[in-house]
């Protein structure tokens, strides 16, 4: 007799087997080939057991400072002045989680800065590529 899977591999192995699965045309798959490119890469990420943490806020909230504390290093850069990240940079987290192979820890650009609609576009693509949205505030949520 064999056992229920975890509701966690379910959901993997239910996840696999509609994408292994879909169906659609040539036109349909040029429409959505970014997103699919998106859904692979978490489907691989998923498959290796491989957490994505993405910090967002606004700038000089504090996010490469989180960063660089759960890691116990300085890897993210950090100044007094705003606007110290320009790029999102990313790095493994040598953190142990059971279940988990890996944990990248991904710092982004403040997302109220100059040029904020690009910001804005740029938050957003990293938002969907992450697993876990990691949003730091330095007062109330207003």
């Amino acid at each position: 007799m064999t056992s229920t899977p975890r509701t966690a591999e379910r959901c993997k192995l239910l996840l696999n087997e509609w994408r292994n699965k879909l169906v659609i045309t040539q036109r349909e798959q040029a429409l959505f080939e970014g997103e699919l490119k998106i859904l692979d890469h978490q489907i691989q990420r998923l498959n290796k057991n491989r957490l994505r943490v993405a910090a967002f806020g606004r700038v000089g909230v504090g996010k490469s400072s989180l960063l660089n504390a759960l890691l116990e290093k300085r890897i993210f850069a950090t100044d007094v002045a705003h606007g110290c990240t320009r790029l999102t940079k990313s790095v493994i987290w040598d953190q142990t989680v059971k279940g988990l192979n890996s944990i990248e820890l991904v710092d982004t650009p403040g997302i109220d800065e100059i040029a904020s609609k690009a910001r804005a576009r740029l938050a957003a693509r990293i938002a969907l590529q992450v697993d876990l949205v990691l949003f730091v505030l330095d007062s109330d949520i207003t």
